[in-house]
This record gives C-alpha cells, structure tokens and sequence, in this order.
C-alpha cells in the first residue's frame, strides 16, 4: 500500500509539473514595438515613451526641460 502511495504522488507530481510548463504561453503577436511620442502641455515639452510585446508592457512620460516656465527658475 506504501509503495501504491508513493507512486501516485509521483504520478500527481509530474503530471502537475507537465502542465504548470505545457499550460503556459504568450498570447500575443511575440513582437516587441516601443513607441515614442511628444506632446506639450501648457507650453512644456513631454516624451511619452511605450513599450510592449502581446499583452504586456510600461511607459513612462519624462519632462523635456526646454519650456520657459522652466528656464524663469
């Protein structure tokens, strides 16, 4: 009876194993792209900058630094 246990926790074992690995896929087009865009908000330059790949991915929005509300400090 020990020896049937141990089998079948192995069994369980390596068929959950088998599917954590074989479950597992990227969905989206697997082509990374990243965009970057200005825009200008009350007289002060932003870069936008995208970056994703399928359904995941970041951005962020940096201050230019050329602006004259800037440049009066």
């Amino acid at each position: 009876m020990k020896n049937l246990r141990t089998k079948l926790s192995y069994t369980l074992y390596f068929v959950l194993v088998a599917f954590l690995f074989c479950g597992c896929e990227n969905k989206g087009s697997g082509k990374a792209t990243s965009k970057y865009k200005t825009i200008q908000i009350e007289g002060c330059d932003y870069v936008i900058y995208d970056h994703y790949s399928g359904y995941v991915g970041y951005g962020y929005m940096a201050h230019k630094g050329n602006c004259k509300a800037c440049s009066k400090k």
